[in-house]
């Protein structure tokens, strides 16, 4: 039989929504031991925790950063600050592998079709700070070298994958064409933006 896992942690229930599918569906026996087992295999709660849903954790210190990127409080190292962490946080991510989306247990196959991926756990750490920093070219500059980092210490640690390194090179084209929008012709900015460009190419796969 097969067992489809249909929440994520985090992930918001409502009363007598379903958890899990089960197909084929157990016969009338079998039916009540195998509810009371994917019943215990949910925690739920009032709220989201950092002890169980790890999205949770990146998206309060990008609020942080957002807070502070707004006019109204305008603290740009905080923010720098923020990203130096959430850049720690998707390295310590980035370098393990994922859990499986498929598995077997004891005859049974479990699957979870809406796991993170790679790319999911980056946009959630970076995509609003990329959002907020636009026309900030110090900020824009600083976020760059965040995830850069990142690429070169999964590098250095070889522990790199073709998937973690799309992911981050693709945040970092994101924030280097919304530089390259807000450039003015016949500055210093476009030069700028080539060069953040050309020192932060895709690091090679090891």
């Amino acid at each position: 039989s097969t067992v489809r896992v249909e929440a994520m942690a985090g992930d918001y229930v409502m009363h007598g929504s379903p958890l899990a599918v089960v197909w084929p569906a157990p016969d009338a026996d079998s039916a009540p031991a195998i509810q009371s087992a994917l019943r215990g295999a949910f925690s739920i709660g009032a709220e989201r925790t950092m002890q169980q849903d790890i999205s949770f954790g990146i998206m309060t210190l990008e609020d942080v950063a957002v807070k502070a990127l707004s006019p109204g409080v305008n603290d740009p190292n905080t923010a720098i600050a923020v990203m130096t962490q959430l850049a720690e946080v998707v390295l310590n991510i980035l370098e393990r592998e994922l859990p499986p989306t498929s598995l077997e247990i004891a005859g049974r196959r479990i699957t979870s079709p809406y796991s993170a991926s790679n790319a999911d756990y980056v946009r959630a750490a970076f995509d609003q700070i990329r959002l907020y920093s636009r026309g900030q070219p110090p900020l824009q500059k600083a976020l760059v070298e965040a995830i850069s980092s990142i690429d070169l210490e999964l590098a250095r640690r070889r522990r790199s994958t073709t998937e973690a390194r799309e992911a981050l090179q693709s945040m970092i084209a994101s924030v280097i064409e919304d530089m390259e929008h807000e450039s003015r012709p016949g500055t210093g900015d476009r030069a700028a933006v080539a060069a953040l460009g050309a020192a932060h190419r895709p690091t090679p796969a090891p």
